[in-house]
């Protein structure tokens, strides 16, 4: 889920991948907080290149649980389809 819009894992391209690239710098992580600029990008053939927010979000539906989990993108660097 990217700035509200959810994207169906059926869609993607299978064995494919996307790489997040986050501000790690201090000063830098200010800006997105003045509303100059985001705080990470997702790019590669996975999806087209955007900026991430700090609410986005993927659902992973582990092996043997009831429900998808909900993992916030500031703590994922890469993603990757099979």
């Amino acid at each position: 889920q990217f700035d509200g819009e959810r994207i169906d894992a059926g869609n993607l391209p299978v064995d494919s991948a996307a790489t997040l690239h986050w501000r790690r710098s201090r000063w830098l992580s200010l800006l997105p907080l003045l509303g100059l600029g985001a705080f990470g990008r997702i790019k590669g053939p996975l999806v087209t290149p955007r900026n991430l927010r700090s609410h986005d979000c993927v659902y992973f539906h582990e092996v043997g649980q009831a429900r998808p989990s909900v993992i916030s993108l500031v703590s994922v660097d890469a993603i990757r389809t099979g």
